[in-house]
């Protein structure tokens, strides 16, 4: 009743914007009546959530505001609006929440004692608002399943990677593409695939060749990336989806329809890498020649370009947590660390390398928050690997593909935190804690079903 009489209201005022106001005015009004629909309606804040992830655009320049910050902030208002509009309220804390505030107190300590205490308030409130995002899409997920949302970003790395490959193709393969999700969108089709070809595996018969070729086309859009680091990692997590996927059909049940479906489906995926590898080799293929160029470069082991720029960066992180081993130079100091290291502008590449961050999750926590963050960073991947596999143990037919696709992610997050990605801030870290909290939600439902199971 409320929600329907504010909508009116907010109709009402926004037709009296466009015939009174000034243009800019009604946008903003308009923008207002979007964002009242999105927070009272719990799916619809979900679904521009995971949309927003293939869009990297500043809406303030100075102190940057990106467009995945005022998505989040739209879920956070939408599950607070949950919490406090459900008469039946129950304080339920979903797995890995503690990781999360222990990481925060972590930040805190290493603030105190490190170099800059000054810059650690902006560091707890954005990591503060990345868990409060955790915690709101678990919230909101009672209202849409997991497994929906799985597929609603599976579709969306679909549909984009059809965006991306035109320009790659357009230029015979010379162009790298990434759309509008700028530079990130090579890891989010790196989570893509293996989640393609997961979803794949437990699929029933008549869509299960549509999430294969689905995954082919984000193939196809990973490699118009031209990323040698996200297509090794995607390569590797979808070798670890085949395995761990092949071991578990042979347990299930003689009346599972997977027994007998998912040995030839892993087969088929073998065979289609395998004859892609050697056609690709074999004829080098004139739109992959700059794909393949790039590939050779790195295995020559030249540690130019852009591999030498991680070394660099990587040991610039190495030096100041072996100095600082325990709390580290503390949060944000790492674009600093020239105060603490007069000489480290003698360096090679250092003016444009200066900017940067670690491009190591791992590595960066070691050197702003030593010891201290980098156990927490630990733990809370180990956990979320362990939920995962836990769901993918438990699933029954039904959410084969589903708890294999988020087993999957498990797996990529904490291979790729260790080497190379950022997942802990900035546009990644929405997705990372996006699949976090539907990994936790599953662990709910499978605890709720094992209790009923035990009555």
């Amino acid at each position: 009743m409320y929600a329907k009489v504010a909508a009116l209201l907010a109709v009402a005022g926004l037709l009296y914007a466009l015939l009174n106001l000034n243009i800019r005015y009604a946008v903003m009004a308009l923008g207002g009546v979007v964002a009242l629909v999105v927070v009272t309606h719990p799916r619809l804040a979900l679904y521009q959530f995971v949309f927003v992830f293939f869009f990297h655009h500043a809406l303030r320049e100075g102190i940057p505001v990106y467009a995945i910050d005022l998505s989040a902030g739209l879920v956070i208002i939408a599950g607070l609006l949950d919490v406090l509009l459900n008469n039946r309220f129950t304080l339920r804390i979903p797995r890995l929440t503690f990781n999360y505030v222990y990481i925060i107190a972590a930040l805190v300590v290493c603030g105190i004692f490190g170099y800059w205490p000054e810059l650690l308030g902006l560091r707890v409130v954005t990591f503060s608002f990345l868990v409060a995002t955790f915690l709101a899409v678990y919230r909101l997920s009672t209202k849409v399943s997991v497994s929906e949302m799985v597929n609603w970003f599976f579709i969306l790395t679909v549909l984009h990677s059809v965006y991306v490959l035109v320009p790659f193709v357009a230029s015979g393969g010379a162009y790298r593409s990434f759309g509008f999700a700028d530079v990130f969108f090579d890891d989010l089709a790196m989570i893509a695939l293996p989640i393609g070809l997961a979803l794949y595996l437990g699929a029933e018969r008549h869509r299960a060749w549509l999430y294969l070729l689905g995954s082919i086309v984000v193939l196809g859009g990973l490699v118009a990336t031209q990323s040698r680091a996200s297509f090794l990692f995607a390569l590797a997590a979808v070798a670890f989806v085949i395995v761990v996927s092949r071991r578990r059909a042979v347990r299930l049940s003689e009346n599972s329809e997977l027994r007998l479906l998912m040995p030839a489906r892993i087969k088929l995926i073998v065979s289609m890498v395998l004859v892609l590898i050697a056609t690709t080799v074999i004829l080098r293929a004139g739109m992959l020649m700059a794909v393949i160029e790039r590939y050779e470069q790195l295995f020559s082991f030249d540690l130019g370009g852009s591999v030498g720029f991680r070394l660099e960066l990587w040991r610039r992180a190495w030096m100041a947590f072996v100095d600082h081993p325990v709390f580290g130079v503390g949060p944000g100091g790492y674009h600093r660390l020239i105060d603490i290291y007069s000489t480290l502008h003698l360096t090679p590449n250092y003016y444009y390398l200066r900017t940067l961050g670690a491009h190591n999750a791992f590595l960066h926590y070691l050197s702003i928050t030593g010891l201290v963050g980098g156990a927490g960073l630990v733990a809370l991947f180990v956990n979320q690997f362990r939920l995962a596999r836990h769901g993918w143990q438990r699933a029954g037919d039904a959410l084969m593909g589903q708890s294999l696709a988020l087993y999957g992610w498990a797996f990529l997050f904490a291979v790729t935190l260790l080497i190379e990605a950022g997942w802990m801030w900035g546009h990644l870290s929405f997705t990372a804690v996006f699949f976090a909290a539907l990994i936790s939600r599953q662990h709910t439902i499978c605890a709720a079903d094992q209790a009923l199971d035990t009555q």
